[in-house]
């Protein structure tokens, strides 16, 4: 039997929102796949003061993306969409990640996401405090498993890397849901061209309908080659 999926809560941001911090959250997508880009989404929710308010977006069931099936996804995405006060997604390409090596793709693409965030907060004021938060000065990263180093704007001081953080801190979990759909859809989209490989319900990932596929025709310029 799985071990069920722990729903995500916002006891971090919390205590993060009560030290004056505006807190992103950030996770990747696509890690382990045979094709693609890997995709990090980073963040933003408003800084939550109500009890009311937070105990109302917990309950919302708002949950990390690979608790959620392809249609659940979707409405989460907008639904985090409409409740963010900003974020971004950035990917880093597979010519990156055979360049640089996985690893290094995604913090590249960490910082993207995060700079990205950074620039939006500056020119973009948050909502009024009598409808959800207050701006901040201080930026805190949650991530989920790794800190990242040169994130310009935010030292490791300001950063906490948890295993399983898209279980536990909704920002993650925010981060990971518009992170994979919007990886999702780039994978269903090159799957009109290279329609062999089954992306469009495998997403790049190695399953055997993939596998078979490789053996059969190739590679594509859209595969990784340290992947293979």
């Amino acid at each position: 039997m799985s071990k069920p999926h722990k729903m995500p809560d916002f006891e971090l941001e919390k205590k993060l929102w009560e030290k004056g911090f505006t807190v992103i959250g950030v996770d990747e997508v696509g890690r382990g796949a045979l094709a693609g880009p890997v995709y990090v989404g980073a963040f933003c929710f408003p800084i939550y003061r109500s009890s009311y308010e937070i105990r109302k977006i917990e309950a919302m069931g708002i949950c990390d993306s690979k608790a959620a099936g392809v249609q659940k996804r979707k409405k989460l995405d907008t639904l985090v969409r409409s409740l963010s006060a900003t974020f971004a997604v950035a990917s880093s390409d597979v010519s990156a990640i055979d360049r640089k090596g996985i690893v290094e793709a995604v913090r590249s693409a960490v910082r993207k996401s995060v700079g990205e965030v950074l620039k939006k907060l500056q020119r973009k004021p948050y909502l009024p405090a009598s409808q959800r938060g207050e701006p901040a000065g201080r930026v805190f990263t949650l991530l989920d498993a790794f800190p990242v180093r040169y994130i310009k704007g935010i030292g490791l001081q300001n950063q906490l890397a948890l295993i399983g953080g898209d279980e536990s801190s909704l920002s993650i979990a925010a981060a990971s849901i518009v992170a994979k759909v919007a990886r999702d859809n780039f994978m269903c989209q090159i799957a009109k061209k290279h329609n062999n490989f089954g992306w469009e319900r495998n997403k790049g990932y190695g399953t055997r309908e993939h596998k078979e596929a490789l053996t059969k025709f190739g590679k594509t310029r859209f595969h990784r080659t340290d992947f293979l």
